[in-house]
């Protein structure tokens, strides 16, 4: 049998439990440290869109595509600054031209479904992996607007340490499991920010509990 425990850690503080055998391997949404980027062996896993969400009764919900000018006028609902996802959009938007010190942040929340929340409330507009809010979308709780000349990527990514030993449980994860959350390259279901897992199986008789940790 194999235990799993879940985590929410920062993108380096992920990056170090790999580096030092703490959990197997990791999907990273983030940038590995440079100090480890010799360490970690990283691949490409998927491809994330992230989309921006209105309440289906905002004023601009009626319009398929709005203006960047427009995104200064709305009252925005984000993940603390310091978060993965949070720096992505932001340095996406800069390329994009969008002045981000310009965007009116009023509410900071600890997840994405505390803000899908607050956005179903018409409380303010977020950004948000599209993956996050597929049945939403699909019942109206939620309406994606699609910002002119503005794409939002990002490349999730795969760390292990090919110092360490991996189990055979972390290896079944990694080469079977994983795939079957993508398709076609693009993520099926998306976590918060990233996720690291740690799988030994009790059969091997491993003193350690096998954990997934979510960041």
């Amino acid at each position: 049998d194999v235990a799993v425990q879940l985590h929410v850690h920062s993108t380096r503080r992920t990056c170090w439990s790999v580096s030092n055998g703490q959990i197997d391997l990791a999907i990273i949404g983030g940038e590995v440290p440079s100090e480890l980027q010799e360490t970690l062996e990283i691949s490409s896993y998927a491809e994330d869109e992230l989309a921006l969400i209105l309440a289906p009764s905002h004023p601009l919900a009626a319009q398929r595509t709005i203006h960047k000018e427009d995104l200064y006028e709305l009252q925005f609902i984000a993940l603390d600054s310091q978060s993965t996802i949070r720096k992505v959009i932001d340095q996406v938007l800069t390329r994009c031209g969008i002045e981000t010190n310009r965007l009116k942040v009023e509410m900071e929340l600890n997840s994405i479904e505390a803000i899908k929340n607050a956005v179903q409330a018409n409380l303010g507009a977020a950004f948000v992996s599209i993956s996050a809010i597929e049945k939403e979308l699909q019942i109206n709780l939620l309406h994606r607007a699609y910002v002119e000349g503005v794409s939002i990527q990002r490349t999730l990514s795969v760390i292990v340490n090919p110092n360490r030993y991996r189990s055979k449980a972390a290896e079944a994860f990694r080469t079977q499991i994983l795939p079957a959350f993508t398709t076609q390259g693009k993520v099926g279901l998306t976590p918060p920010t990233d996720i690291g897992i740690d799988l030994n199986a009790a059969a091997q008789g491993s003193d350690r509990e096998s954990s997934v940790s979510l960041d």
